[in-house]
């Protein structure tokens, strides 16, 4: 099996997921709440994202790593690196130029974020200095990348998107106490 096809997939159907649920709630936003989503998932969503999900250990909605942001760009030019200018999203909800500068600017950031393990790892391997210039070049990128996230995503465009990235817990003003999983195998997702 192929994880990057389960990867892909579980994105696919995440996003079809998160459209789904949240459609009346941005077709009925008004004075700038959202609406009530629906209710129920169709077993036609629901088994095969249950399949992918398990395929990948993962909670059967829209998360960061797998669907919205890390699993979810391509390069413009394959042999260039992950400058945020440089990446495009796979699959996109309003696909303005807001959408995919924030989420292209997560990608860019989360691309440093290793360095600054390694560096740890480093200064406890007992070679200090070495392991504090990692970590200070990281989070100088880092801070770069976070810096300009306000230039290619206006913030009062969040809205457009921003109701297909919001979880199901703790967001009744769309979900109410959440929803069920029509024809779901698990009894926690069916209720």
């Amino acid at each position: 099996m192929d994880v990057f096809v389960i990867q892909a997939l579980y994105r696919a159907y995440t996003f079809l997921t998160s459209a789904y649920l949240s459609e009346p709630s941005n077709r009925n936003k008004t004075d700038c709440k959202y609406g009530i989503g629906w209710t129920f998932l169709p077993i036609q969503l629901t088994q095969p994202l249950e399949y992918v999900s398990s395929k990948l250990d993962g909670y059967p909605w829209l998360d960061y790593n797998y669907a919205y942001s890390l699993g979810n760009y391509v390069k413009k030019e394959p042999l260039l690196g992950f400058d945020y200018t440089n990446l495009d999203m796979a699959c996109k909800f309003s696909g303005t130029t807001d959408e995919i500068g924030f989420i292209m600017v997560h990608v860019d950031i989360n691309y440093h974020s290793p360095n600054l393990i390694k560096g740890i790892q480093t200064c406890i391997n007992g070679n200090k200095i070495q392991g504090l210039e990692l970590i200070l070049y990281a989070t100088e990128k880092i801070n770069e990348r976070r810096k300009t996230m306000q230039k290619v995503s206006n913030p009062s465009n969040y809205n457009n998107f921003r109701a297909f990235i919001m979880g199901i817990k703790g967001n009744e003003d769309i979900f109410g106490p959440g929803f069920k999983y029509e024809g779901s195998t698990n009894e926690e997702l069916r209720t």
